[in-house]
């Protein structure tokens, strides 16, 4: 499968490649895009038998930036809306959807490789 923020390489070991390189801008950021990517991707490898583990690293100079600062405006604006059409209950119930979006993707890698290390420029899985 084609992704617009990552590229995907396994090689002979099993190994998944997994480089976060977000075209035409200097740093990566966590966006909608990324993390609907991040989520078919932690999907793809963990069903695929021969890989063993994934290592995911960035095409840039750091890993990220952090998140989207537009992506979190519109969340706020979305908030607002909710918040007035339908109350605190099912306002607050989608930022936890969103934000739980993000970090089960991470979560996901976790379990699904048996171990998850983060060194500053990258993080690495192992399946036993």
């Amino acid at each position: 499968m084609a992704y617009k923020n990552f590229k995907v390489e396994t090689d002979a070991d099993g190994i998944a490649l997994v480089t976060w390189d977000i075209p035409g801008r200097s740093m990566n950021v966590l966006d909608e895009t990324t993390i609907t990517e991040l989520e078919a991707i932690v999907k793809q490898t963990s069903a695929d038998a021969a890989v063993k583990g994934v290592v995911v690293t960035s095409g840039k100079e750091a890993f990220s930036a952090g998140a989207d600062l537009s992506m979190l405006e519109g969340m706020n604006r979305r908030y607002a809306d909710l918040l007035k059409a339908k109350g605190e209950v099912a306002a607050n119930q989608m930022l936890f959807d969103e934000s739980r979006k993000s970090s089960l993707v991470f979560r996901a890698i976790e379990t699904s490789g048996g171990l998850l290390r983060s060194t500053g420029s990258h993080l690495a899985g192992r399946s036993n």
